[in-house]
């Protein structure tokens, strides 16, 4: 599921994958 986001959601993200990526991988999917 592909879900456009801001970019400032985008670079936030892009800081949290390191830290939440399980939770952002689960949520995705």
């Amino acid at each position: 599921m592909i879900i456009p986001i801001g970019a400032q959601n985008a670079f936030v993200l892009s800081r949290g994958i390191h830290r939440n990526h399980h939770l952002l991988t689960a949520t995705l999917c």
